[in-house]
């Protein structure tokens, strides 16, 4: 008589984009209820604290300006200089602060396991593996673009003529010169995201 297969053997395996990793505890029976919590299908590569560090003050280098265009929207007194703009270019420069500190905020996937593990709720890829290359190409590319466009706002800054009262000028200033570090910070999160997992 010949020996029974395996179950799941002879099965096809799909080979996607993202590689859908193996639970690291055996399933319960049907039915069966876990005595505690559930154990952890996955658990993140180990992070520097540095890199936490330098992800959390990625994510916050951007609120000081994304708080001064709001307050140039809303019209603050003294503190920010009065534009005459229609409810479509304020509803610009809301949306521009928004979309900043989403784009910052999105740093802390690099430290965080939903930048390892696609979240069980994304519908058809929820814990899914995500490729290495993947935020490390468009965290790299953001870098990149962030630290040159910074690098040209501080020349055009330099060369313009001062932005309304001394006070107006002191305060956009200090709001606008916490950008400058959010290109490094990125950069170094995205080499140490690559470093841990890539790493033998």
């Amino acid at each position: 008589m010949s020996r029974p297969s395996a179950p799941g053997a002879g099965r096809t395996v799909l080979r996607g984009l993202f590689a859908r990793p193996r639970p690291a505890f055996p399933r319960p029976a049907a039915g069966a209820r876990p005595a505690g919590p559930p154990p952890q299908a996955f658990r993140p590569s180990d992070v520097p604290r540095w890199a936490t560090t330098a992800a959390r003050l990625a994510a916050g280098v951007t609120l000081p300006s994304g708080l001064w265009r709001v307050a140039l929207v809303a019209g603050v007194p003294k503190v920010v200089p009065r534009i005459d703009a229609g409810a479509g270019e304020r509803t610009y420069i809301l949306g521009l602060s928004l979309a900043t500190e989403g784009l910052a905020l999105a740093t802390l996937g690099l430290v965080r396991p939903w930048g390892e593990v696609v979240p069980r709720w994304v519908p058809g890829l929820g814990g899914r593996r995500i490729p290495v290359m993947v935020p490390v190409v468009v965290a790299g590319t953001g870098s990149a673009a962030v630290t040159a466009l910074c690098g040209y706002a501080v020349y055009q800054w330099a060369v313009r003529p001062p932005l309304g009262t001394p006070l107006q000028n002191t305060v956009v200033t200090v709001c606008y010169a916490p950008l400058l570090a959010w290109g490094p910070l990125l950069g170094a999160v995205t080499a140490s995201y690559y470093r841990r997992r890539t790493r033998g």
